[in-house]
């Protein structure tokens, strides 16, 4: 057994954190690419 049982439970949040900050970077770069192409 692990001596630090918040481990898991801070990995997996972290795991959260880093899927939404993907998320908001990929359509951040999407919103960012369309941007130029308007005239």
């Amino acid at each position: 057994m692990s001596k630090t049982p918040g481990t898991s439970h801070t990995r997996i949040t972290t795991k959260k954190q880093a899927t939404n900050f993907i998320a908001i970077t990929d359509l951040t770069s999407l919103y960012l690419c369309r941007i130029p192409r308007a005239p």
